[in-house]
């Protein structure tokens, strides 16, 4: 027994060993000293100039660079400008700018009509005090003809016991309400997983309508004010996911706090006229820093982050500036492409700087360029995204000098990162819900599912002001984020002065599928972007 359990003892041992040697490698491997030059250019990168940047960029009169606005042409000329001063090369199709076609759609009033009648009485709904949403509780817009006549109405309140009769919802009229959410971080989130419960039931139900009714002044959606940007193939196809009107009147209010939850007696009729049609094409900005090594240049980095906004809203506050979410992000992009343009001896591969534009309706311009891309995707050795890098007060606490990267064990990009924050006094981590989480909702998403190697790098997943009309620059922890800043350049340089190419993690599940479409672009390379399991 005892040499058995010596034998053990000696296998654990030798099991640890390798497990540490693996490690120690992978530390190794993406270890790198920036040059004297390269920590000149990113010691330039400073607070003010950030400022300066972030505060055009989110300035009221960008009206927070809604896709398919005039606002967010002024920021892609912007962008634009800003490369062509750097000295970077056009990559475009157009100079700059890579379009992808998109057709704007625009309500108009005639023969608008909505009403509720019950008792005998009727609420005409004001149109201003009226709009149309793709899913309950949201602010997704959807410009769409509708035409219901004197519906049935079923009332089912949120979070109560479910009425009888339930089943006659089917086909009718669902009215119903969400409560304020709650001030606490941690209470906030299980109500978040509440109200995502709550429109599954819903939609189950397969209602002709839902109409949603809103108290609060500063969440109200003038339908026809609204503008909505779609792809023009599918024109005349696209359906709400769960059609819902919106009602911000105090009547309408009176009259759902007067219903009985279940059938209500209560008739419901809405007509919105065909929405008039424009052509508005959306655009990419790319600019390319060439590469100085023969072989490398023709090998690519990408660096990203999407300029549009959440535009404007009804209400108080009409203006959602978006300077975290995502004008942090877009002048991180110009920043870094200023200072390592300004390199006498550029790095060994070229980076392609790019601002992404309708990442906010549904990563539009990064799936675009996935599908379309500018430059080979099988030789674009990784992906870097960049959201929300400017607060640093967040639910989980004070952020400063510190970030996460989505998924961040997926690829060695967490470990190109930690080795990055460890030269630059910014602790890089793995968030233990956030990371994986967020890894498919920001514009790395369309880049990995390609089998390249993207990961969205955020110091503040949860800022108080996310998606709000209060993001504005001046919350902006601008200090804190001219040394995040000067973190990615030193890990945009790792990569662009590397031999080595960053590679999936066979280990991690959740990096399978990303592996497997890398495997399909790079067949003579087999498994040769993946990190052995260990």
């Amino acid at each position: 027994m005892a040499s058995v359990r010596a034998r053990r003892v000696r296998l654990a041992a030798i099991v640890s060993v390798v497990a540490l040697s693996a490690g120690a490698l992978a530390a190794g491997r993406w270890q790198y000293k920036p040059s004297a030059a390269e920590r000149q250019a990113l010691a330039a990168i400073s607070a003010a100039s950030l400022q300066g940047r972030m505060s055009f960029l989110s300035a009221d009169a960008l009206e927070g660079r809604a896709s398919g606005s005039t606002a967010l042409d002024v920021a892609a000329e912007y962008i634009a400008a800003e490369f062509r001063r750097a000295g970077l090369k056009p990559a475009g199709d157009e100079g700059y700018f890579q379009t992808t076609p998109r057709v704007r759609l625009t309500p108009t009033a005639e023969g608008y009509r909505c009403r509720l009648a019950v008792d005998g009485g009727a609420v005409d709904v004001e149109p201003g005090r009226f709009a149309l949403l793709t899913v309950p509780f949201s602010s997704s817009v959807a410009v769409r003809e509708i035409r219901i006549e004197d519906a049935p109405v079923v009332k089912v309140p949120f979070g109560g016991p479910h009425p009888e009769k339930l089943e006659e919802a089917a086909r009718a009229v669902v009215i119903t309400e969400l409560p304020a959410p709650p001030a606490e971080a941690a209470e906030r989130a299980a109500f978040v997983a509440r109200r995502s419960a709550f429109v599954s039931r819903l939609a189950a139900l397969k209602p002709a309508l839902v109409v949603e009714i809103r108290r609060d002044a500063s969440r109200r959606i003038d339908y026809f004010a609204s503008r909505e940007v779609i792809d023009p193939k599918f024109k005349g196809k696209e359906t709400p996911v769960l059609p819902t009107v919106v009602l911000s009147d105090a009547t309408s209010a009176a009259v759902y706090d007067s219903m009985r939850p279940g059938p209500t007696g209560a008739r419901f009729t809405v007509r919105l006229a065909v929405p008039v049609e424009a052509d508005a094409p959306q655009r990419n900005v790319i600019g390319l820093l060439h590469g100085s090594d023969a072989k490398l240049a023709g090998t690519y980095v990408l660096l990203s982050a999407h300029y549009d906004g959440q535009g404007t809203r009804a209400g108080p506050d009409r203006i959602w500036n978006s300077a975290n979410d995502n004008g942090s992000g877009t002048v991180t992009v110009i920043e870094l492409a200023s200072a390592l343009a300004s390199l006498k001896t550029p790095p060994r591969r070229s980076i392609v700087f790019i601002a992404f534009h309708g990442e906010e309706s549904g990563l539009v311009g990064s799936r675009f360029y996935a599908e379309h891309p500018v430059f080979p995707l099988e030789r674009t050795v990784a992906g870097i995204n960049i959201e929300m890098i400017g607060r640093t007060d967040d639910a989980d606490g004070n952020q400063r000098r510190r970030a996460s990267l989505t998924g961040f064990d997926y690829s060695e990009l967490g470990e190109v990162f930690r080795q990055a924050g460890l030269q630059t006094g910014v602790t890089v981590f793995k968030h233990e819900k956030n990371s994986d989480r967020y890894f498919n909702a920001s514009d790395n998403r369309p880049l990995a599912a390609q089998g390249v190697p993207a990961h969205t790098i955020c110091v503040a997943f949860q800022p108080p002001d996310y998606h709000g009309p209060a993001d504005t620059w001046q919350k902006i922890d601008f200090e804190n984020m001219a040394v995040t800043v000067r973190m990615i350049g030193t890990a945009l340089l790792t990569i662009a002065q590397s031999q080595a190419e960053p590679r999936w993690n066979s280990s991690v599940p959740q990096a399978g599928r990303y592996l497997e479409a890398w495997k399909k672009r790079h067949p003579a390379d087999g498994g040769g972007a993946a990190v052995p399991a260990r």
